[in-house]
C-alpha cells in the first residue's frame, strides 16, 4: 500500500489490492461513460463542467471512500481541477501497475531460474506434497508477489 498526495489530501493507494483494483476499475469506467455521454452536448456549459466534475468526484469516493472528493477538492468545482487530480490519480494507478509488473517479471525469473531435485525431497515428504518444480513458475511469481504485498500482522 502506497500514501500518495493529490492537490494536498493524502490517499493510500494498492493497486494490488483485489477490493481496490475493483473499485478502480469500476470508477474509470464510470469516468469514462460520463465524459463521452450523449447528455453533456446538451447541457449549459456551467451544467457539463458540474457534471463532469461530479463523475470525478464519484470515483475518488469509489476508489478511497465516502468523503474523499471533499478532501481532495474541498467542495470546488473546477474542471480543470478535477481532471488534474484525475490525471495524478491515473498516473499514481500506472506507476504502482509498473512496479507490480517489473516485481512479477523478476519473480517469475528467479523461479524458472531455481532447479529442485524433488526426487529425493518427494520420498521424504508427506503425502500432500507437490514438487515445486512441476508447478507453474508464473503460479509461484504470482503467489509469492501477493505474499509480498501483504501487510504484517499486528
Amino acid at each position: 500500500m502506497s500514501k500518495i498526495i493529490i492537490n494536498g489530501a493524502e490517499l493510500e493507494l494498492d493497486v494490488t489490492s483485489a477490493d481496490q483494483l475493483e473499485a478502480i476499475e469500476a470508477a474509470m469506467k464510470s469516468v469514462s461513460e460520463a465524459m463521452n455521454s450523449d447528455a453533456l452536448s446538451k447541457m449549459t456549459a456551467p451544467d457539463m463542467i458540474r457534471a463532469q466534475c461530479r463523475a470525478v468526484f464519484a470515483a475518488f469516493n469509489v476508489i478511497f471512500g465516502d468523503g474523499a472528493d471533499t478532501a481532495v477538492f474541498g467542495g470546488r468545482c473546477s474542471l480543470m481541477e478535477a481532471m488534474g487530480a484525475f490525471a495524478d490519480l491515473i498516473g499514481e494507478i500506472e506507476n504502482q501497475k509498473k512496479l507490480m509488473e517489473d516485481m512479477t517479471s523478476k519473480l517469475k525469473s528467479q523461479a524458472s531460474a531455481i532447479k529442485v531435485d524433488t526426487s529425493r525431497a518427494a520420498s521424504k515428504a508427506p503425502l500432500a506434497f507437490k514438487p515445486a518444480a512441476k508447478r507453474d513458475p508464473e503460479a509461484i511469481a504470482r503467489a509469492v508477489a501477493e505474499i509480498l504485498a501483504r501487510e504484517p500482522a499486528d
